[in-house]
């Protein structure tokens, strides 16, 4: 039950079909879209629950500092998850257009919560 409501609670970013698409022609990604959606969203989901994300992300107003601190987070949460997630992992270790299109999508998706925040 709560797969179905994190996938449903995150729309779909701009571009995640030609990642996907991609990732089944480079390598030959097994995943299924829905999987390959799901693994998407549990990765944003993972990246929100790290530990720098509100102090070095959220609450940042510098989007250089910014982007460092996703790089960051993201390639911890990859490396955690590096064993449930081989095939994505080795993907995104091993393919730099891949890499930089799924970290593109998800700071979109990050973004994107963060205009719609409620103004203080």
């Amino acid at each position: 039950m709560f797969r179905q409501i994190a996938v449903n609670h995150v729309a779909e970013p701009w571009g995640f079909a030609q990642l996907a698409a991609r990732a089944q022609r480079v390598q030959g990604w097994s995943a299924t879209p829905e999987e390959q959606r799901i693994k998407f969203v549990n990765i944003i989901n993972s990246i929100r629950a790290h530990p720098d994300y509100t102090a070095k992300y959220e609450d940042n107003a510098d989007p250089y500092n910014r982007g460092l601190a996703l790089e960051k987070m993201l390639q911890d949460v990859m490396l955690k998850r590096r064993k449930d997630e081989l095939e994505l992992y080795k993907l995104f270790a091993s393919d730099p257009a891949f890499k930089a299109a799924w970290s593109q999508n998800i700071e979109q998706v990050l973004n994107k919560n963060l205009d719609n925040r409620p103004s203080a």
